[in-house]
Formats: structure tokens, sequence, C-alpha cells
């Protein structure tokens, strides 16, 4: 049971991780009532589909590496 909860700690943490940079990269603004949004973030600089695909390697990488990390 020890493992189990040191296991959602660090998941829990890799969470928050991951959430944060690609909400801070990409900050979306939705347009409603289309379905769809714009990117406000620093993405939005890097331009188009290149930039979201950079937010989400630099998302999943900070994410992933704090789940290995906190070993």
């Amino acid at each position: 049971m020890r493992h189990f909860k040191w296991l959602l700690l660090k998941l829990a943490i890799t969470e928050e991780i991951f959430v944060c940079s690609l909400t801070t990269l990409l900050k979306p603004d939705l347009l409603f009532p289309a379905e769809g949004g714009a990117m406000r973030g620093i993405a939005a600089r890097w331009g188009g589909q290149l930039g979201v695909n950079i937010a989400a390697a630099i998302g999943f990488a900070s994410g992933g590496g704090a789940m290995l990390g906190l070993e």
C-alpha cells in the first residue's frame, strides 16, 4: 500500500507539471459557438501547427521527466 500511495503522489505531481507547462505554452482561447480555438500563448509565435507540436513535445517531456525524476 505504501508504494501505491507514492505512485499516486507521483502521478498527481506529474499531471500538474504537464498541465501547467501546456497551458503556459498554448494558453487556448475558446471560440464559442464555433467548434475551435485560437492559441494565445508563447507557442503562437512559433507558427501554426509547428508551434502546437513543439508545445506538446515540451509538455510531454516535462511531465515524463517529472515522473522519472521523482523515483
